[in-house]
């Protein structure tokens, strides 16, 4: 079969939603806040740094959690900036603006996360650990994973009870 073919055969077995299939589908698709992700990803950083705290008490280490609070902040605070930036009312409805928005507070995201990491040595002079630095930022950067599956349990709970 040619492409041309099955793209036809699949306009023709596209049905539009009726508005209540709509509601129906959003209320079992919810979306998810910028502003959740953030929130999960400062309590997984939480324990993240509680946990540094932890072994930098039992294996006298210092600068554990230090560093982990550091990484931490590298993936939260650059977050915060863009989801603040994003959330602006600046570009109203225009696709082009808001495009351009979103390229230009996601730059500013990655600019101010490399800047914090050039900046650290400097920051935590004799407290620096990168590897505790680097697990505090990889755990609080993939913590929204733990909200994604968070979500899909609790879908699934609400999906066999109804």
């Amino acid at each position: 079969m040619s492409k041309d073919l099955i793209n036809e055969q699949e306009v023709d077995n596209f049905r539009p939603l009726t508005p209540q299939q709509a509601d129906i589908w959003r209320s079992q698709h919810p979306q998810v806040s910028v502003w959740q992700v953030l929130r999960v990803q400062c309590w997984v950083s939480l324990v993240v740094v509680s946990i540094a705290y932890g072994l930098e008490v039992v294996i006298d280490v210092s600068g554990l959690w230090l560093s982990a609070l550091y990484g931490s902040l590298v993936v939260v605070l650059p977050g915060l900036v863009c989801a603040r930036g994003l959330g602006s009312k600046f570009g109203g409805n225009s696709v082009a603006a808001s495009v351009a928005k979103f390229f230009v507070w996601e730059f500013s995201k990655v600019a101010l996360s490399v800047s914090m990491l050039v900046i650290a040595p400097r920051l935590l002079v004799h407290e620096l650990n990168w590897p505790a630095l680097m697990v505090g930022l990889v755990f609080t950067f993939k913590g929204f994973w733990v909200f994604v599956v968070w979500q899909q349990c609790r879908g699934r709970k609400s999906f066999k009870t109804n």
